[in-house]
């Protein structure tokens, strides 16, 4: 009892100095350390007192990653001390590397159209809308002209006959160029087969007969000389285009004439059948009508580009600019979820992860503790749960440093009692209901380490 009031009569001699002694002990519990073994007041564990075990344990956070993907840099291991805001993990962003590429070319052309559309318009927009309109008005009086052409043909039906004679004339004409043309088709095709023929036997070359002295002869194989191989081969080849140009010739050739004979067909129905003559008379008025709307729809186009842009239409570029650019931010917001920094002071505990590996969205990458405040939990007797309370002042104890106590204080004691933990030592044998303590022990020099076992020693009861 004596040694407890010593205690407290030093520490109220320090708070007179320099504040209140619990702020000293918060502030600089070092200090008080150094106070203690100065005037030898350190506490030593009598029989008397309350003594409970247990181990050190820090708070710790974890380092994840949101949005996963593979490790490429891991900076930091198992024993390392990392400051705040310390990057600890770098993570494969090529992918997104590109996607940010994209989608800021996306955010600039969003840029150009408000642009764009902000801006009036300039002298060669104005040429492509009057000739858009131009294009428009001729149209329709080509619609016009075939309208009156179809009214003509049905008020006077005796011109359709000169149209019939004009229109078997055109067949019969298409019918001779078709025969010329697959004429000139067949020879084409047969001097290709020439020339095609050559070439072969210029590769085989020859076999000749050359007498000799005494009435006999002897067969010389005749190779043909590369400058007769090439001009054939070049023959061939010209062979080849003509060959392909005639039947085109042949084709386009046949194509006329089925259009000759389906336009002298056409003109024999409406002989035959006079409401197609109306009924071509009403096409053409459609025709002619739609036309007409064609060339409204260029004037107000043409109007549109004089007087510039609607305010709905500026309002559209504009949100399409502010899409584009919130996909780009989005993507950003990925990227810089690649780089994972400490968001704490403390001591790297865990790193379940390593470089090379895949880490799956809300993966831990590392664990840090903190270590300026240790937290040491204890389990009290049930019958000796009176001598402690929140707030009270305990000595701690470690094996690795046998010459010194750490002040602590209560933070926390259990609401219920609990069996004793088998790896829990005791004071007393047998016993079997214990209640949790948790003690807050500052740790400025980081000596103490997670894990290591303490013991707690209390105060005295104070005398009733």
């Amino acid at each position: 009892m004596k040694r407890t009031i010593l205690i407290v009569l030093a520490l109220v001699l320090v708070a007179a100095v320099g504040g209140a002694a619990w702020w000293l002990w918060r502030s600089a519990p070092e200090r008080v350390e150094q106070l203690l073994v100065r005037f030898d007041l350190q506490p030593a564990a009598d029989d008397g007192r309350l003594l409970a075990s247990g181990d050190m344990e820090a708070s710790k956070v974890r380092v994840s990653t949101e949005t996963g993907g593979r490790i490429v840099e891991l900076l930091a291991d198992e024993g390392d001390t990392v400051e705040a805001g310390q990057l600890l993990v770098r993570l494969d962003s090529a992918l997104l590397e590109a996607q940010i590429e994209q989608a800021q070319a996306l955010v600039d052309v969003a840029g150009a159209t408000v642009a764009l559309v902000k801006a009036q318009a300039r002298p060669e927009e104005l040429r492509q809308a009057q000739a858009v309109v131009a294009q428009a008005e001729a149209a329709r009086e080509a619609a016009r002209q075939a309208w009156l052409d179809a009214q003509r043909l049905r008020d006077n039906p005796q011109d359709l006959d000169v149209q019939i004679v004009a229109a078997r004339s055109e067949v019969e004409v298409a019918e001779h160029r078709q025969a010329a043309a697959r004429a000139e088709a067949q020879a084409a095709d047969l001097e290709l087969q020439f020339w095609e023929r050559t070439m072969e036997l210029l590769r085989q070359g020859a076999d000749i007969s050359v007498p000799i002295p005494g009435g006999s002869t002897i067969t010389v194989h005749m190779d043909a000389s590369s400058d007769k191989m090439k001009s054939a081969n070049l023959q061939w080849n010209l062979a080849g285009q003509s060959a392909w140009q005639a039947h085109e010739a042949e084709r386009e050739a046949e194509e006329a004439l089925q259009a000759a004979q389906q336009a002298l067909s056409h003109l024999l129905e409406q002989r035959d059948d006079p409401q197609q003559l109306q009924a071509q008379v009403d096409s053409a008025e459609a025709a002619f009508r739609t036309a007409g709307a064609a060339v409204q729809a260029a004037a107000a186009g043409l109007q549109a580009v004089r007087d510039g842009a609607s305010a709905e239409q500026v309002a559209l570029a504009e949100a399409e600019r502010a899409g584009a650019q919130a996909a780009l931010e989005a993507l950003l917001a990925r990227r810089d979820n690649s780089l994972l920094a400490a968001p704490r002071q403390g001591l790297v505990v865990a790193c379940p992860l390593h470089a090379g590996e895949l880490a799956l969205p809300g993966s831990v990458l590392l664990e840090i503790a903190d270590l300026e405040e240790m937290t040491l939990t204890v389990y009290v007797p049930e019958h000796r749960l009176g001598e402690v309370q929140v707030g009270q002042t305990v000595w701690v104890s470690v094996d690795s440093f046998p010459d010194r106590f750490f002040a602590g204080e209560v933070t926390r004691i259990g609401d219920e009692a609990e069996f004793t933990p088998g790896a829990v030592a005791m004071q007393e044998d047998e016993v079997l209901l214990v209640f949790a303590v948790e003690i807050a022990v500052p740790n400025p020099d980081g000596g103490l380490k997670p894990g290591l076992p303490a013991d707690a020693l209390f105060p005295e009861p104070e005398a009733g």
